[in-house]
């Protein structure tokens, strides 16, 4: 790879869905399944993340009758409601080693950067973007446009001082 093609590493996790009605200690909530992908290069990681509304028991359950056909939506045991809002985009976030140009304080342990401080930038928005690309175009389109954030969101950002030090 040249100085100005880094050399990236792609990554598809898929994270547990959670539910803790039950919980003794008084968790609260329940959440589907999170797709994401991530995409590491020498300065940071972009990482975007997809809602996929997999839950590992239905958040209710009602079994609608008299329909000549039925749709998986309306099968007892599946959420009417995660059908009709799931898979969503979540999320699209920069996490980069050094502070840059608009991006936040430090955070850390970042799970995507192997545990070192990162310092990020995201949108919410444009989750809708990869999702679409996701569901059209498959993966390889998703790392393609995820190289783009990478270089615009990272490489191109320049280096701030923080307290003192870059």
């Amino acid at each position: 790879m040249s100085a100005e093609q880094p050399e990236f590493t792609h990554e598809i996790k898929i994270l547990p869905s959670y539910d803790h009605r039950d919980d003794p200690n008084d968790h609260r909530g329940a959440g589907g399944a999170e797709l994401v992908l991530i995409l590491r290069g020498p300065l940071g990681a972009i990482v975007a993340k997809v809602n996929t509304g997999w839950v590992t028991r239905p958040l209710i359950g009602h079994y609608m009758p008299g329909l000549k056909r039925q749709n998986r939506r309306d099968k007892p045991g599946v959420d009417a409601r995660l059908t009709d809002v799931y898979p969503s985009g979540a999320y699209v976030g920069s996490h980069s080693y050094v502070p840059r140009d608009n991006c936040t304080d430090a955070n850390g342990p970042c799970d995507w950067l192997g545990g070192a401080v990162c310092y990020g930038d995201g949108s919410y928005t444009m989750a809708d973007e990869i999702l679409r690309l996701l569901i059209e175009q498959g993966s390889d389109a998703v790392f393609t446009r995820l190289e783009e954030l990478y270089r615009s969101w990272i490489a191109d950002r320049p280096v701030v001082m923080v307290g003192g030090a870059s």
